[in-house]
């Protein structure tokens, strides 16, 4: 069975709780582009515990405008030619790894998610975000897959 790799609005806010928006360490790639509704709800962010620009139910008010690239990307990360997976998103635990099982699924998988990563950011940017992942604390799956 064939799903989408990235939750809806409603997973996001109702179910989730729009958990990774209420991090601390959201970050700007250097030279990125980001709306100033997103840079004028979120800098300074000094003691700010999630993003400034989520509504009172939980959903991002400029999630069509210029969000950062790991708020577009998230849960997902390329690395190297594979796949890095959050565990520290309820999606991917409750709804992604459960449909995994089988080759064809994790290759269709694998291949939307690196369509859509390959679409969104640039080798550079992308190389900031893993350098930055490297730092990061929490648990993530390496997924390999085959995009052909």
């Amino acid at each position: 069975m064939v799903f989408h790799p990235y939750p809806d609005a409603h997973y996001c806010s109702k179910v989730c709780g729009s958990l990774c928006c209420k991090v601390s360490d959201v970050f700007v790639l250097k030279g990125e582009d980001v709306s100033y509704e997103y840079w004028s709800s979120n800098h300074p962010a000094v003691g700010r515990t999630s993003c400034g620009c989520l509504d009172e139910e939980g959903l991002c008010r400029i999630h069509e405008d210029s969000r950062p690239l790991v708020c577009r990307l998230y849960p997902y990360f390329r690395y190297q030619n594979a796949i890095m997976a959050s565990l520290g998103c309820p999606y991917v635990r409750e709804v992604v790894l459960p449909r995994l099982g089988s080759h064809h699924a994790r290759d269709a998988f694998f291949k939307k998610v690196m369509d859509y990563i390959s679409w969104e950011g640039s080798d550079s940017e992308f190389r900031q975000i893993e350098d930055r992942l490297r730092e990061c604390k929490g648990i993530f799956l390496f997924i390999r897959g085959n995009a052909d």
